[in-house]
């Protein structure tokens, strides 16, 4: 928490020169005490932070709210910024270390890059020994009603290198313009580890909410979870990349929470680095601030339920 505190008090000049929705007294608190609660850091969060709703990550007015909220740093505090998000974990890439041998492996949508990003994660940590298969394990990809951005093109579709094909793959006839039916190409597309290549997975396809853009994590989540009656204890691998392994994660969690299923799943979140070498700092900024409200948001809920049980 101390780490989030120290963050938003770097964005003073931004929520002290706009409307919020919390007392003054609250406010000081924060930047000068340094203390605060999960619901008051999401009311600013929600208010400053998140990008504009529908505004897809890397959309132009996505990228003029990251410009402008940034706009106030200077380049030594934008460092600083980036070194506290390293102490969050929401750079360096994330290993298993209690669900080593799972039941359950979530593998969350994404573009088709980031998807082949997250297979071949798991290709290698099993590879690697890190991850060992059971006979019993179960592969899962909650994917989600979605059109392919214009950079997801035919021959992103068709070159996944750095990565290997699968020797026995074959080009399909009409190639996917929905992230549901790209998922389904990259798993067979890739060469995998055998014990890997032998799962038959299982595709979760969430269709949107009537008032979004696209299906959400929290709509392949609940779908999945629909249905289902547990019986026994399960441990559950899930699959994203950074930045957004803990709001994923915390989605997941939440969903099980609200299925009344907290009981029987125990969700380890897992993915590689979030590569920011390459990138202008203030959109990195802007998108680690975004998952960070859309982090607190989730966490809120989960903190309210809880607190009601």
């Amino acid at each position: 928490m101390q780490e989030i505190i120290k963050i938003f008090c770097f964005f003073s000049y931004v929520l002290n020169n706009s409307p919020h929705h919390l007392p003054e007294a609250q406010l000081a608190k924060i930047f000068e005490e340094k203390k605060a609660t999960v619901q008051e850091l999401n009311t600013l969060a929600q208010k400053h932070f998140l990008r504009p709703k529908n505004a897809e990550r890397m959309s132009n007015e996505a990228i003029q709210h990251y410009k402008k909220l940034c706009s106030g740093l200077s380049s030594e505090q934008k460092k600083q910024i980036i070194n506290l998000f390293y102490n969050l974990g929401y750079i360096t890439s994330i290993y298993p270390k209690r669900n080593t041998s799972p039941d359950i492996i979530l593998i969350q949508g994404s573009t088709v890059p980031n998807m082949r990003e997250r297979l071949m994660f798991l290709a290698k940590n099993i590879e690697e020994g890190i991850i060992l298969l059971k006979p019993e394990t179960q592969i899962i990809f909650l994917v989600g009603e979605r059109p392919l951005f214009s950079m997801e093109t035919k021959d992103i579709l068709l070159n996944p290198s750095p990565y290997l094909k699968d020797p026995h793959w074959r080009i399909p006839k009409i190639l996917p313009h929905d992230e549901r039916e790209a998922s389904k190409l990259i798993w067979g597309q890739l060469q995998l580890p055998l014990s890997l290549r032998e799962k038959k997975p299982i595709f979760i396809e969430a269709i949107k909410q009537q008032d979004s853009a696209r299906a959400q994590t929290m709509d392949c989540v609940q779908l999945w979870l629909q249905g289902i009656v547990p019986k026994t204890h399960k441990k559950v691998l899930m699959i994203s990349n950074n930045p957004y392994i803990q709001y994923q994660k915390d989605v997941t969690d939440l969903g099980i929470l609200k299925a009344g299923f907290n009981t029987f799943f125990d969700v380890e979140g897992v993915g590689r680095s979030f590569d920011i070498n390459d990138q202008d700092i203030d959109i990195t900024i802007g998108i680690l601030m975004d998952t960070l409200a859309r982090v607190l948001y989730v966490d809120n809920q989960l903190q309210e339920i809880n607190i009601l049980k």
